[in-house]
């Protein structure tokens, strides 16, 4: 496998990728630098950017691919990647042509795919998602946008959407969501067709199917085998609309948790505002939880190294003010997003605790005041071990996303 490739390409580069005749890997990452294995030197060409903004690098592959690049980054797929593609952790829009493998997307900005022959994942897309042709099944969850999905092979599943959905699959369809005021569904299906909605909902209904539709836990009980049945629930102010050869089952059930995550200025609607709200809090609380486990991991540490105040007290110091900023800056980004009707969303409770411990020898000093917000990069330390608790699966890239925003400032 040919040597690393690293380019000074600032913080918002445009990469454009030709053809990967392999597997590709892209993950960004906090550097303003781009790395690429894989590609020969005569294959990538690179325009830097003479206002310093982000430059453009345009490559192809001859064989599998890894490339790591700013999270800003513009990307572009006009070829193929005659292998499987797995896209992590790119907050810029995400263009790609196709793909002869399976392709896997978690944490990106507006993502737009023309095919997949292969199965396809997305999760956390801080955008809109328009996808033309998958192959294979396909899995959609936690899109902040539009979801546009004009045809499936294989079975479907569709979860946490913000926007207006229309997707069609020739297989079976399995839908869960929290509608919202305005929202409108649309999905076609030539197998069956699951769907779970919150009880309360407020949406028009229309089932058509040429098997059975059979709507449970919304009110009266609902059956009929006849082609079509139509009712509204609540003020009727989302639209739901199920076509399946086969059957439909259309349930009310409980959807608490279920919540997008990424860029919420688009048109949402108070309850989207609300949702969010809740997204927030779950994310501090989970930061809450890894932090905590963080100050055990230290205090083990520490109580290897022996007794040392000063050092304790510069560990506890660092911890706290960490966790301060976390909270200041999801606090601040909770209060920024906005709603359909131009309202802000409601705030989250910040329920402050305690992240310090005790030194093994007697009780430590008090914590001293929080330093000042700082404007430096996040340390090595921090974002090694950030990386370190996704690695082991304690958080989600999303979540290390949202954290490292956090911790930047």
């Amino acid at each position: 496998m040919a040597g690393a490739h690293m380019f000074a390409v600032g913080a918002t580069p445009t990469l454009i990728i030709h053809e990967v005749e392999g597997d590709l890997s892209l993950t960004g990452w906090e550097r303003p630098e781009l790395m690429a294995r894989g590609p020969k030197s005569s294959d990538i060409n690179f325009l830097p950017d003479a206002g310093g903004g982000g430059g453009t690098i345009e490559l192809l592959s001859q064989r599998h691919c890894t490339i790591q690049t700013p999270l800003q980054t513009t990307l572009q797929i006009d070829g193929s990647v005659e292998g499987n593609a797995a896209i992590n952790l790119l907050l810029g829009p995400v263009a790609m042509q196709g793909v002869d493998g399976h392709l896997q997307v978690n944490s990106c900005g507006p993502l737009n795919i023309q095919s997949v022959d292969g199965n396809l994942s997305v999760r956390a897309v801080a955008g809109s998602c328009h996808i033309h042709s998958v192959d294979g099944n396909a899995r959609i969850a936690q899109v902040a946008g539009d979801l546009l999905l004009h045809k499936v092979d294989g079975n479907l599943a569709i979860s946490e959407v913000v926007g207006n959905i229309e997707a069609q699959t020739d297989g079976n369809a399995d839908i869960s969501l929290a509608l919202a005021q305005g929202q409108r569904v649309t999905v076609a299906a030539d197998g069956n067709i699951v769907c779970k909605i919150q009880p309360d909902a407020g949406v028009k209904v229309r089932l058509e199917a040429e098997g059975t539709i059979r709507v449970k836990n919304l009110g009266e009980l609902r059956r009929t085998e006849d082609d079509c049945l139509e009712f509204q629930l609540g003020d009727g102010g989302a639209l739901l609309d199920l076509r399946a050869d086969g059957d439909i089952l259309l349930v009310g059930a409980d959807l608490r948790g279920v919540g997008p995550t990424g860029d919420f200025g688009a048109d949402a609607g108070e309850e989207m505002g609300r949702r969010a709200a809740e997204l927030g809090q779950q994310i501090a609380q989970q930061v809450e939880a890894q932090v905590a486990a963080l100050t055990r991991e230290m205090e083990e540490k520490l109580a290897r190294m022996g007794d040392n105040e000063e050092v304790a007290n510069k560990l506890h110091e660092r911890i706290a003010g960490t966790m301060r900023r976390a909270e200041e800056k999801l606090a601040e980004a909770m209060r920024k997003i906005e709603v359909r009707n131009g309202e802000r969303a409601p705030e989250f409770d910040r329920r402050r605790k305690g992240y310090g411990w005790q030194a093994p020898s007697p009780p430590a000093p008090p914590v001293p005041p929080a330093p000042p917000r700082r404007s430096n990069p996040v340390s090595d330390e921090e974002r090694m071990i950030i990386l370190r608790m996704v690695e082991q699966g304690k958080i989600s890239v999303e979540q290390a996303e949202k954290l490292l925003a956090a911790l930047q400032g």
